[in-house]
């Protein structure tokens, strides 16, 4: 298995343009003939105000955003803005990456907070943000969090399930 990022658009999907200060909200979905058309509305990052509702074809719009969240559980519409829903530090299902020089052996790890209390880190390829196989125990470290908080060099990259997602090696894009 590995931890892929969620590529499917699907509606309550929140989206981060990188090219502006905006966020996107996924209204709706329909099928044409030759692409599929997203319905969204575009909120303005600053103050999180709605700027325009539009439609645009996935293909155009997947390459100039990538998924930050969903309706109801990391953000929500409220008086025609886009709020974002406070979260702990650490919650379950959190993936986070670190790069720590004391790691000899390599420079980036992943993990998923599997309970209240541990970070689970395991080898990464940094590239794509796919877990390797680990297959060795001593590829495997378990952290509390009041040692993450002292470490520099880590920080949270998604959430299992709403932007990542495992799947089975063979269904791997190469």
């Amino acid at each position: 298995m590995k931890l892929i990022e969620i590529e499917d658009i699907i509606v309550g999907q929140i989206w981060e343009n990188k090219n502006d200060n905006s966020l996107s909200f996924v209204e709706g979905l329909k099928d044409e003939l030759a692409f599929t058309l997203l319905y969204i509305q575009i909120f303005d990052k600053s103050d999180n105000k709605l700027k325009l509702n539009t439609n645009i074809d996935v293909f155009n719009f997947r390459k100039d955003n990538i998924l930050i969240g969903m309706d109801n559980i990391t953000h929500k519409l409220e008086n025609n803005k886009l709020v974002e829903i406070p979260r702990e530090e650490f919650e379950v299902d959190d993936i986070y990456l670190q790069h720590w020089e004391e790691w000899v052996d390599t420079d980036s790890r992943s993990g998923i907070i599997h309970d209240e209390r541990e970070l689970i880190l395991n080898r990464i390829d940094e590239d794509n943000l796919i877990f390797n196989n680990c297959l060795d125990i001593t590829e495997i470290v378990i952290l509390d969090k009041e040692t993450v908080r002292e470490k520099s060099g880590i920080y949270k990259i998604g959430i299992y399930g709403i932007t990542h997602e495992f799947v089975n090696d063979k269904l791997i894009k190469e």
